[in-house]
């Protein structure tokens, strides 16, 4: 239930991969907040709504995704002759102060409704994205094979409806330089699929929007970090993909990012950089 923070006294070197994701089971990453369940929404401000069905638990909608940076893609609306069901909003952009040492993870989108007894027929939303900091008093270095991830989990699938994607995670890096030749990557996860039909992914390492399942919405990611909304059939909708999470680096020397991959891109709220003095 708590951030991750690795500490050196020297330098902090990635040559494999990191993961602090979100799960498709609601599990959180450290620091994260959990996806819904039993149709429930995701928890805390950013948590995506869920999904709703009608009396007859024939048409079941999809559940919305997390927020954080970005805010969570709403889920798919089903519409037809037997009535409509209105998708789960997405989880709100929840604030994040760049300075005041904040660390925390992402936020858990929607569950989809059970069937008419409540018991089955439900997807959960995925958890929210980790908290992870990489502090160093030289350097941190991501080799080109290097993936460091804290992105949203996928949104879950059932027979029915699909659960929200959680939102991309924190991660906060602070050290004298930083050189990024592979990944940084703190993306949504993608809204899940409708009539177990799977496909929907955690948070993307990389800079495109992580896909969903079937009628599922993307993971926010790179320059564009609100989740996409859900699509539905004729009965079921899928769920919002999760917003983007937040990449903080505090460096004394500008970060050497020209040879990597960093997402949520340079150019937005998703990314800031500091200067540290020195010391």
């Amino acid at each position: 239930t708590h951030a991750l923070a690795l500490v050196a006294s020297e330098t902090i070197t990635i040559a494999g991969e990191l993961f602090a994701q979100g799960q498709p089971d609601g599990t959180p990453g450290p620091g994260g907040y959990p996806g819904g369940s039993t149709g429930g929404p995701g928890s805390r401000d950013g948590g995506g709504a869920p999904g709703e069905r009608n009396g007859s638990a024939t048409l079941h909608s999809g559940a919305g995704g997390g927020g954080f940076i970005g805010a969570g893609g709403a889920g798919g609306t089903v519409s037809q002759a037997l009535g409509t069901e209105n998708g789960g909003p997405g989880g709100a952009t929840v604030t994040v102060d760049p300075v005041d040492g904040l660390l925390v993870g992402g936020h858990g989108g929607g569950a989809s409704a059970p069937d008419i007894l409540g018991v089955d027929g439900w997807a959960p939303g995925g958890g929210g994205g980790g908290a992870l900091m990489l502090a160093a008093r030289l350097s941190v270095e991501i080799r080109p094979a290097g993936v460091v991830n804290v992105g949203g989990g996928a949104g879950g699938t059932s027979v029915a409806a699909g659960g929200g994607g959680g939102s991309g995670g924190m991660l906060l890096i602070q050290t004298y330089a930083c050189i990024v030749e592979g990944v940084l990557a703190a993306n949504g996860g993608g809204g899940g699929g409708v009539a177990n039909s799977g496909g929907a992914s955690n948070g993307s390492s990389g800079d495109q929007p992580t896909p969903g399942g079937d009628r599922g919405g993307p993971g926010g990611a790179g320059t564009t970090l609100q989740g996409g909304p859900g699509d539905a059939n004729d009965w079921n909708g899928g769920g919002g993909g999760g917003g983007a999470g937040f990449i903080r680096l505090d460096t004394v020397l500008p970060p050497d990012l020209g040879n990597g991959t960093v997402s949520p891109s340079e150019s937005t709220p998703g990314h800031v950089q500091n200067s540290f003095p020195t010391i």
